[in-house]
């Protein structure tokens, strides 16, 4: 059996319901799981279910006609004003608002107990294997559970919207469950969904028919945008027509529930100052319960529960490059050990990216603000026949990137971030949004340059001269290939590298007098030109420089001969002027700059190469 979720304006939700209702016919089985699939299709999401509709009846029949649990109840406190409600009517139905009568105890969570535990445990990265003593680590599910809580809307999301769905549901048993389910499954058949039939269908059939006295159940509810940034106030929009309302918007219980189950499964929140975050992978073609194990390794994954712990000190780039780069380390990490089960399939194409939400504090709400959706790195490994060599390496490599991030910080002891630090931090998030080598060689660039002017004073990690053209060697580079492999451009390129990266490492690291100056601004005279359509404004300034460096090369060796650095002939500079006849200008300027500050240094040596 096929299902169909359409894709309308609100990706979020679309996506978080496309997942629940996956998950919803995974669990429905009395006995084990379903193989279920969520598979892209551009405009909707397709739900490959492996039973018909009537073996879909019979599952719920014989799990008494009770739905499965997909989203779990949080008890939290009451608030000072329920709390006097019940102080007058300790038999109100407000104390089941939470924890409806009956609910399966393994999924109810004890909020205030979990909150406690997270702010008691340790905010630095913990080491992967715990001892004996340690403080207790947060529920991997806690952001969950606190951003609806206490973070998105002051919590407002608990207030009405989760409770309703929570209680909906659970209120479905025996001939009204059954009705429903197969009311479901006509309504994603096929897209459009009919969503609003299914809404009017219930309240007609089925809402007079609940016999539920737990708590009051509404077909409508607001206080969704934690799932449905669409249903904010001021803005509403189910098809490419926005509508503006002074109102919150409403929605139907049973879509909500699913989004809420999608949510459970794959959001990922952070919180960002007084702004909140929501990241969430986008499927491409992968199995629900795939899906459920790469989120719970991401969640227990030690990078990311430091991240979530430090996020809110955060400037917006820097979380933004941090989250996406975790979340295809822990990926990674956790395939590595899922080869020897089998459990996942093919990493390839199981995703299609990340989408990340921002919510903007204005005036103490959290407006629905802007979407981005982050590429797909292309460096990470094709598929997983037991390849473990490319698994470590493009775990190695994302460890990099993500050092190289941490990193960006301003001068202690606030460490706040400068203009500086949010160029180099622009750079690379958009380098991860788009996933182009031309985004990925402005990015490098830029963090040579950042590193250059800040050597001997904090540390950065490099950016090794390997690892920058094995990036670009992995995107299907075309002619990149060609500029990069040409003998004349590695040797301009390491003459640029000693008159800048390495002798200015050498002398303000090692403390070695090299005699040679360091060219300081040298890139920038390079790139002056490189995106001009008259390329001999840029040859004659790399011809300038090859001969001062030529010039200063003989002065320095006639007085000492033992101070050497790599040489250049007229024949490299003839070489690089062939390949931007073929190749143009850009291309060629951007690579041998970016090149050129790339460290070529090796730990086993005694200097840079």
């Amino acid at each position: 059996m096929d299902l169909f979720v359409e894709k309308d304006t609100d990706l979020m939700r679309s996506t978080f319901v496309a997942i629940g209702l996956a998950a919803l016919f995974e669990r429905l089985p009395a006995r084990g799981v379903a193989d279920v699939r969520i598979i892209d299709l551009g405009s909707a999401y397709r739900v490959q279910v492996p039973y018909d509709r009537e073996t879909a009846l019979d599952h719920l029949a014989a799990r008494g006609g009770r739905l499965p649990v997909l989203i779990p109840a949080i008890r939290k406190a009451f608030s000072e004003k329920e709390r006097k409600t019940l102080d007058v009517s300790p038999e109100d139905e407000l104390r089941f608002k939470y924890v409806p009568q009956g609910f399966i105890t393994t999924h109810i969570v004890e909020y205030e107990a979990e909150q406690a535990i997270a702010k008691a445990a340790p905010k630095k990265r913990v080491k992967d294997e715990r001892q004996e003593g340690d403080a207790p680590q947060p529920h991997r599910d806690y952001p969950l559970w606190a951003h609806l809580c206490s973070y998105f809307n002051k919590g407002s999301t608990m207030r009405v919207g989760y409770p309703n769905v929570l209680h909906a549901w659970h209120a479905h048993h025996g001939e009204v469950a059954s009705a429903t389910l197969d009311a479901v499954i006509s309504t994603y058949l096929d897209y459009p969904n009919a969503t609003d039939d299914l809404r009017s269908w219930w309240a007609r059939e089925v809402y007079p028919a609940l016999t539920y006295r737990d708590f009051e159940i509404r077909p409508d509810i607001s206080s969704l945008a934690a799932v449905s940034p669409s249903t904010a106030k001021g803005g509403y929009a189910t098809t490419a027509a926005a509508i503006l309302t002074e109102d919150t918007p409403e929605e139907f219980w049973l879509v909500m529930y699913l989004a809420f189950a999608g949510f459970m499964i794959a959001a990922m929140p952070f919180t960002l100052g007084s702004d909140v975050l929501t990241f969430y992978p986008l499927p491409k073609d992968i199995s629900v319960a795939s899906l459920r194990a790469d989120m719970d390794a991401y969640r227990e994954d030690a990078d990311v529960r430091s991240l979530y712990s430090f996020s809110n000190l955060m400037m917006r780039p820097k979380l933004d490059a941090l989250a996406i780069i975790t979340f295809y380390l822990s990926m990674v990490r956790h395939f590595r050990t899922a080869i020897p089960t089998g459990f996942l399939d093919e990493y390839a194409g199981s995703f299609s990216g990340i989408a990340g939400y921002y919510y903007k504090d204005i005036g103490g709400t959290q407006i629905a603000f802007d979407e981005t959706i982050f590429a797909l790195p292309p460096w990470l490994p094709k598929s997983a026949a037991g390849d473990t060599d490319a698994l470590q390496g493009a775990e190695a490599l994302l460890k990099l990137h993500h050092d190289m991030v941490s990193y960006l910080r301003g001068k202690p002891p606030k460490n706040a971030l400068t203009a500086d630090e949010l160029i180099v931090l622009k750079a690379y998030r958009t380098f991860i949004t788009t996933g182009t080598i031309d985004d990925w060689i402005d990015f490098a660039i830029q963090y040579h340059f950042y590193r250059f002017a800040r050597i001997g004073e904090m540390y950065h990690p490099d950016l090794p001269l390997d690892v920058f053209e094995r990036t670009i060697l992995s995107m299907k580079p075309q002619h990149y290939q060609a500029i990069l492999e040409n003998e004349g451009f590695r040797n301009i390129a390491a003459a640029i590298r000693h008159c800048t990266i390495t002798t200015l490492y050498l002398e303000k690291v090692k403390k070695i007098d090299t005699g040679f100056k360091v060219r300081h601004g040298l890139g920038d005279d390079l790139l002056r030109h490189a995106d001009d359509a008259d390329s001999s404004l840029f040859v004659a300034d790399l011809t300038r420089f090859l001969h001062d460096y030529a010039r200063e090369s003989s002065n320095v060796q006639a007085s000492d001969p033992n101070k050497v650095r790599p040489f250049v002939t007229e024949s490299d500079l003839f070489q690089v002027i062939g390949v931007i006849d073929a190749y143009g200008t850009g291309p060629v300027a951007h690579l041998l700059v970016a090149a050129g500050y790339a460290s070529a240094y090796r730990k086993s040596d005694d200097s840079q190469s």
